[in-house]
């Protein structure tokens, strides 16, 4: 190996490091209801943690934009079989604010019945002390029941996590 190739086998092991790479991990978090934290509806109001989700097995979805294994996740639900998940899906987009909010949602039109929120200073990664993006907790009714964090490496087994949690009736 050439000197040339060393050093830029060094400078993207580097980059990967520094960027976070990581393989989606599934663990089993401590059952309690989601950390105090506040996100921004798409009309501006204010919306607590404690205030976020639906009855039953529903989904707390965290994406940023320009993150391409977000909108991978994000693509994987399918209004046509799974009709039931977007509209138990609760999708909370760092780093935008509630002005831009519904253009972020407009780009994924399968996820319409979903409930969209910003969070421009990122107080929902902070609280859940989440490892990266996309992350999603698996919540019944106000409890959070499991997490995935990470680069999600297999887009089938993630939607089919989303799926089996979210899209039985």
């Amino acid at each position: 190996m050439t000197i040339r190739q060393r050093l830029w086998f060094v400078l993207l092991a580097c980059t990967a490091t520094w960027v976070g790479v990581d393989v989606a991990t599934v663990q089993a978090i401590e059952r309690k209801p989601l950390p105090a934290f506040s996100v921004q509806a798409p009309g501006g109001t204010a919306v607590r943690s404690a205030e976020l989700g639906t009855d039953g097995k529903w989904l707390f979805v965290y994406v940023e934009p320009s993150c391409i294994t977000c909108d991978t996740l994000l693509r994987t639900i399918d209004q046509g079989t799974d009709p039931l998940v977007a509209s138990r899906m609760v999708i909370v987009v760092g780093g935008v604010n509630q002005a831009s909010i519904g253009q972020f949602a407009a780009a994924f039109p399968v996820l319409a019945t979903a409930m969209w929120y910003a969070d421009p200073s990122g107080s929902a990664t902070t609280a859940l002390k989440a490892a990266g993006t996309p992350f999603v907790v698996g919540m019944k009714q106000h409890t959070m029941q499991w997490m995935m964090t990470g680069v999600v490496p297999n887009a089938e087994s993630a939607k089919s996590a989303l799926v089996s949690w979210a899209g039985q009736p």
